[in-house]
């Protein structure tokens, strides 16, 4: 029978459950060191490793992999996560503000309430993502795919979508004004309840398109 380790690092603890869903996940334990102690590394490997709580602020992982990762209410203000392939990664309430997560794979990630007030996701994918209650006001989500995202009371006020991908994303209740969508697909997405650029709230029947 599996165990499930814990490590305690000050800093970083919670920091541990090696095993995610009884599945074990290969990360590097040197990169995890690394990580700890420097909170610099590019294009390690992390991957289902559980740093909740943990505090990464202004850390430097550019590349890194952290797919199935559990970051759950972790610190990652400021943090350098370019091109990173995070997709499955567990998120929830985590602090991802200032964040440079440009080009980065977010795919099916779980970011709900998370904090992503002034983060950079240009071109990052958040297919399937969900970032339901998150704040992205304002977040930079340039040709960004968030195709078949949950973004259902997402602040997404000033955020750039422009040319981003929003096709089937689910958009109730969220917060829309003023935003760039500039060459943004909305097929199929709903709009529910939401408040569009122009301040006005969106039928229930908006499908594609915010109707009055």
């Amino acid at each position: 029978m599996r165990r499930s380790t814990a490590i305690s690092v000050p800093g970083l603890a919670p920091v541990g459950a090696l095993l995610v869903s009884g599945i074990s996940y290969g990360f590097s334990q040197k990169d995890l060191d690394t990580v700890v102690a420097t909170k610099q590394c590019e294009g390690c490997d992390l991957s289902g490793v559980d740093l909740s709580g943990g505090n990464l602020q202004d850390a430097s992982l550019n590349a890194c992999y952290f797919s199935q990762a559990n970051l759950s209410g972790a610190n990652l203000s400021g943090a350098k996560l370019s091109g990173a392939r995070m997709s499955a990664c567990l998120l929830p309430q985590a602090n991802l503000s200032g964040a440079d997560l440009s080009g980065a794979d977010l795919s099916g990630a779980k970011l709900y309430r998370s904090n992503l007030s002034g983060a950079d996701l240009s071109k990052a994918n958040l297919s399937g993502a969900d970032l339901s209650g998150a704040n992205l006001f304002p977040t930079g989500l340039f040709r960004a795919d968030l195709s078949k995202a949950n973004l259902s009371g997402a602040d997404l006020r000033g955020a750039n979508l422009q040319e981003a991908n929003l096709q089937n994303a689910d958009l109730q209740g969220a917060k829309l004004l003023d935003a760039t969508l500039k060459g943004a697909d909305l097929t199929g997405a709903n709009l529910t309840g939401a408040t569009w650029i122009d301040g006005r709230a969106c039928a229930p029947d908006s499908i594609g398109a915010c109707k009055k």
